[in-house]
């Protein structure tokens, strides 16, 4: 006997026909004629119990096959566990280091408060010796370095002198090694990005709000001057190079941009997003993320008002798609970095922490600190917190979704929600917008 996974979602959105996916397997289908559509709807019933030998038909084997349908005495809770479980397991080392606070931007939406400059030697070589630490527990057999800020490039040499320790390091160790970073590619000249390429920095984010008109009013100078055309021909000479490296174009849009977003979309098809290590793009509405600008910024984008996915649904139209999209469907997927027990994130002073939307405004999020080149000290109280966020979670838990979030999507949110007496779970907008995503990942999986 056989019943619906609890994993299950159903949806019929602009498509013809339903989409359905399972959160446990990651495994989206699209159905389209009536006779599936029927009998897909009559096997997501909950509460059913179906016969195979009675309901033998391509349908029903294919939905055993795919996890829609799972024995009847299959207890699914105890995949979810497994799979959280599968935490603790990630052979990866993820790091975050913000070389600097500082920033030579002041975007007008942007959380951070640009409190330090350049981090010191002694923190840099104190946080090789956590991460030799670390590796030496032979639970990882690879070292993932995220260049964040601020700006990283602000603290160009602390970038450099850090990566060629650590890259020497994951030598030593016999560990893969792969970096990425988070930049807003003003300093991204062609000197620059050969020697970032020489530190096998190969992945980069790098954020264009629109054409020069939009740009250049929410993305400025300290100075207050525009930044459009220094970034977008760093970003031409970048398509020039034969290097091998990969970018993912960010927009953040307003309801006023959203509006003017086609000339923005075209100048990408037709100018960086033609060459392939441009393919991902990632368009998002601007929302509130509090910090430094809160309040000060009229144009957020409240998700009541409009969909997440909306300008990726426009970007799609001009053949550009989020790459990274399928990654949150699969389970775990949109668990957060601040969760998992292999991350960790250094300020510019050295504070060891979590969350890299908190930082250091809440005490809650500072788990240790790097004391000198040779020692560090852990808060182990805070870092339980943090990794063990949503795992007794019963209404999480018998969510849905639960396989992809794991109740750990918003640790922060989650926090906040106890601090305010909201008897509320943190879910993602991920989940929100289901029906929105599903829908752009199908016509991904059409093309």
């Amino acid at each position: 006997m056989y019943k619906a996974s609890q994993f299950n979602f159903l949806t019929k959105k602009n498509s013809e026909g339903v989409l359905i996916y399972n959160s446990l397997e990651g495994n989206l289908v699209h159905l389209e004629n009536e006779y599936e559509i029927n009998l897909a709807k009559k096997y997501n019933k909950k509460n059913r119990l179906f016969d195979q030998e009675i309901e033998n038909n391509d349908v029903f084997n294919f939905f055993i096959e795919s996890g829609f349908l799972v024995e009847s005495e299959k207890n699914e809770a105890i995949e979810l566990e497994r799979l959280i479980q599968k935490r603790e397991e990630d052979p990866t080392l993820f790091i975050t280091i913000m070389p600097t606070e500082d920033c030579n931007f002041r975007c007008v939406y942007c959380f951070e408060h640009f409190k330090r400059g350049s981090m010191e030697v002694e923190i840099q070589d104190g946080i090789v010796n956590f991460i030799k630490k670390m590796l030496s527990k032979g639970l990882y057999t690879s070292l993932h370095i995220n260049w964040f800020g601020g700006e990283p490039l602000h603290a160009f040499e602390v970038v450099e002198l850090l990566s060629i320790k650590l890259i020497k390091l994951s030598q030593e160790m016999d560990v893969d090694y792969s970096s990425s970073i988070t930049t807003n590619g003003y300093y991204l000249n062609k000197e620059n990005f050969k020697k970032l390429i020489d530190l096998n920095i190969t992945y980069y984010t790098i954020t264009l709000d629109g054409l020069a008109e939009d740009h250049d009013k929410t993305r400025i100078l300290a100075n207050g001057c525009g930044t459009f055309n220094e970034i977008s021909e760093n970003l031409k000479n970048m398509t020039k190079t034969n290097y091998e490296f990969f970018v993912q174009i960010r927009n953040n849009y307003t309801l006023d941009s959203l509006n003017k977003l086609d000339g923005f979309l075209e100048y990408l098809k037709n100018n960086i997003c033609k060459d392939y290590r441009f393919e991902n793009v990632d368009i998002r509405p601007i929302f509130d993320n509090g910090g430094y600008n809160a309040g000060n910024f009229d144009d957020c984008v409240s998700s009541k008002k409009i969909s997440k996915y909306k300008g990726l649904e426009k970007a799609h139209e001009y053949g550009l798609h989020n790459l990274s999209l399928k990654n949150y469907i699969r389970p775990g997927g949109i668990v957060c970095n601040a969760s998992k027990p292999n991350y960790w994130l250094f300020g510019a002073d050295g504070k060891i922490m979590r969350c890299n939307v908190e930082l250091d405004t809440e005490e809650r999020n500072i788990v240790g600190q790097i004391k000198d080149a040779n020692n560090y000290v852990i808060d182990f109280t805070k870092l339980s917190l943090w990794i063990d966020a949503g795992k007794k979670d019963k209404v999480c838990k018998s969510c849905f979704f639960a396989p992809s979030c794991q109740g750990a999507y918003c640790a922060s949110l989650r926090f906040n929600n106890e601090r305010l007496n909201i008897n509320k779970q943190p879910c993602p907008e991920e989940k929100k917008a289901l029906s929105d995503l599903l829908e752009i990942l199908f016509k991904e999986m059409m093309n």
